[in-house]
């Protein structure tokens, strides 16, 4: 009799406490007519183990989540510079009302000047503008927010990918032998 203390594979297969290779000769022909059923368990238990350890999503819609969150990426990064390129615009607009105000504040009622200067400048009034700069800087925050996110997601995408292309190598190695 011998010890399968810490062997594995075939080599710790026993039937009475005996190794295939010291089973009287009848029984050994038998066992070793089962060895490629044994053979095929142990490679579906190990191909078990392995999907067990690993994520179950495949490198395919792993990939199509990275394209996804850097295409949201791009098209929050755009949206934010309009934005950016909105305040500058408004800011301009601003400044040019407060530039006509001072200016008709200076006619002191010359219907004839303050006419030509509201034809000069925009009509639009500073406080509402003002109220939409407030709205544009909200926006950028929150496009910072979402970007940050989709960063985050990108990472972790990107961590459970490699895991993926790790699981499904260990599985072909495993389906080669």
């Amino acid at each position: 009799m011998s010890d399968n203390i810490g062997t594995k594979g075939p080599d710790s297969l026993r039937l009475g406490g005996m190794k295939v290779d010291e089973l009287p000769f009848a029984a050994a022909e038998q066992t070793k007519g089962q060895l490629p059923e044994f053979y095929a368990t142990e490679k579906l238990n190990k191909m078990a183990r392995i999907k067990a350890r690993y994520p179950t999503q495949t490198v395919d819609w792993c990939d199509g989540a990275l394209r996804e969150c850097q295409s949201n990426l791009k098209n929050v990064a755009t949206l934010k510079k309009q934005h950016e390129a909105s305040i500058v615009e408004y800011l301009a607009f601003i400044s040019q009302c407060k530039r006509r105000d001072r200016k008709i504040r200076e006619a002191k009622g010359d219907e004839e000047q303050i006419k030509a200067i509201r034809k000069q400048f925009p009509l639009y009034q500073v406080k509402p503008m003002k109220t939409q700069v407030g709205q544009f800087k909200a926006a950028i925050n929150r496009c910072v927010e979402v970007m940050d996110k989709e960063r985050e997601s990108i990472k972790q995408v990107s961590e459970l990918r490699e895991k993926c292309v790790e699981r499904d190598r260990l599985l072909k190695e495993l389906e080669t032998h």
